[in-house]
Formats: C-alpha cells, structure tokens, sequence
C-alpha cells in the first residue's frame, strides 16, 4: 500500500481514538467512571499508532516532517467532525 494513503489511514484511526478517549465520557458511564484505565489502554495505542504514522509520512516526503502535520491536523479535523456529530 502506499505509505502516504496508509499513513493517513493511521493518522485518521489514531485521531479518531484520541476523540474516543477524551469525549468517551460524555458518551459513556464507564469511561467517566475509569479514566485512568481509559489513558493506559488508548494512551499506548494511540502512540504506537500515530508514531507509524508519522513513520510512513515522513518517508512518503523523502524526510520532511512538516507535509505529514498538515495531513494529521486534516485527519483529526475530519474524525472530529464525524465523531462528534454522530456520537454528540
């Protein structure tokens, strides 16, 4: 696969757990009820997730950092919209 498409699929599922793990409990009894159990298990998948991520873009640009932000910053304003709209 392309590591541009799927480092943005990472960004994309990485962003959209990080909406699951900060608005979680708004939704749900649970996570308001366990947020330490909630930043343990997200924490270390997110950062296993958007450290690939960051991985596949900078080596799509040959490098350069600053192209894979823009497309991160895209991707959590996209998985932020969805989310919130759906679930909120």
């Amino acid at each position: 696969m392309n590591k541009l498409i799927l480092a943005f699929l990472l960004f994309f599922i990485g962003q959209s757990a990080i909406w699951f793990q900060t608005n979680g409990q708004f939704v749900w009894p649970w996570f308001k009820k366990n947020p330490l159990a909630v930043s343990v298990v997200f924490g270390t998948a997110i950062s296993y997730i958007l450290i690939y991520g960051t991985k596949f873009m900078v080596e799509y640009y040959d490098g350069l950092l600053w192209p894979g932000r823009f497309i991160a910053f895209g991707s959590g304003i996209i998985s932020f919209t969805f989310l919130t709209w759906y679930f909120l």
